[in-house]
């Protein structure tokens, strides 16, 4: 690392985080300068200019192989049934694998692709120098394991569960939308995940996450109804896995939701943010007004209502208690972020305004896909 006289701790310290972090303020924020004094450094030192340059591409090194990782080795998911996990599936993302493709194989998969030589090639017409081949339409397959007499046919989402082992196959009816909205994704999780990282969970640190989930949901030609369609049915809802780390953190969902759900009043144990990309849903928030000294008994007070739309969301701590009512004419069409994945976390409370107990909170009927 760098060793002369200028601020020799600092600039490691930024340094090093910027290659675990591939972001530029990140480093700022941690080595205590401006973004500002970054550059001038950049621009004084053509050593230190280097090793910035270094420390990006081991950065993107590390953040291309956990991208292979995800594409080609797959990552376990839960299958849920009527609130009861039915089996596993295995996902592999095909949008990671076709990214990682465009960037290594471009004059084959990238569309619209032009080689640096192409401007040195005769042309006739106006046909093109290459011949780029169609890559947009791809296929996602998956296994998923079931154990034994589950039922005849349940439907979890737009996936099939039969008795004893199958493979389903998911197509995604627009890969293009598919790689866009997994780069997306993954670019406002890694800009959470550095907030929570160098802040905490804190309100304040709460508060600038929903803004990063405010950026996603208002890309909604990333989000089409074909590749998130609403409950049918009897199911109220519907809860799609767009995201969530190996250990089961920074879990993201997309949820649509029929006019009519009601909720209980009920905590999350972790931290959680809702964004709308359309439809609204009213969130009613409680604080308690007892003591707590009896554990299945509790008086709650309503302090808070907001109505979750386009371009208002709410963040909630762990503690926090929250009720939500779906009105209106359409299903909503909503991302829920959650710390942890709704099922790793235990212990979450229900409460019933009419009586006063508490309880274990379930979600309610639904389904995940």
């Amino acid at each position: 690392m760098h060793d002369d006289t200028g601020h020799p701790a600092r600039k490691t310290t930024f340094l090093e985080t910027l290659a675990e972090t591939v972001n530029v303020s990140a480093a700022c924020r941690k080595a205590g300068i401006r973004r500002r004094t970054a550059y001038n450094w950049r621009n004084a030192d053509p050593r230190f200019a280097r090793e910035w340059d270094d420390a990006l591409e081991d950065g993107i090194d590390a953040m291309e192989a956990e991208l292979h990782r995800r594409a080609f080795e797959g990552v376990e998911r839960p299958v849920w049934h009527k609130g009861e996990q039915v089996g596993t599936v295995r996902h592999y993302s095909d949008g990671l694998a076709m990214f990682l493709l465009k960037a290594h194989r471009p004059a084959r998969y990238r569309d619209g692709y032009r080689p640096p030589e192409a401007d040195r090639l005769p042309r006739v017409g106006a046909a093109a120098v290459a011949d780029v081949p169609d890559a947009a339409a791809t296929a996602m397959t998956a296994t998923v394991t079931a154990p034994r007499g589950t039922g005849n046919g349940g439907i979890v989402g737009r996936t099939s569960i039969l008795s004893g082992e199958r493979t389903m196959t998911v197509t995604e009816p627009n890969a293009s939308i598919a790689d866009r909205r997994a780069a997306a994704v993954a670019a406002m999780l890694a800009r959470v995940r550095e907030i929570e990282r160098t802040r905490g969970v804190t309100r304040e640190a709460l508060n600038d996450m929903r803004e990063e989930l405010y950026g996603l949901a208002a890309r909604k030609e990333l989000f089409p109804k074909s590749d998130f369609p609403p409950p049918e049915g009897a199911t109220p809802n519907i809860r799609y896995l767009l995201s969530e780390d190996a250990d089961k953190r920074f879990a993201l969902y997309m949820n649509s939701i029929r006019p009519g759900k009601l909720t209980d009043p009920h905590n999350h144990t972790t931290w959680a943010i809702v964004a709308a990309v359309e439809g609204e849903e009213i969130n009613r928030f409680y604080e308690r007004t007892d003591d707590g000294a009896d554990p299945g008994k509790a008086t709650l007070k309503q302090t808070d209502e907001v109505v979750v739309r386009p371009g208002v969301g709410v963040a909630m701590m762990p503690d926090d208690i929250h009720s939500i009512a779906v009105t209106g004419d359409a299903p909503t069409l909503h991302l829920h972020m959650y710390g942890k994945s709704l099922d790793a976390v235990a212990d979450r409370l229900g409460f019933d305004l009419e009586t006063g107990a508490v309880g274990r909170y379930g979600a309610g009927s639904g389904a995940t896909a």
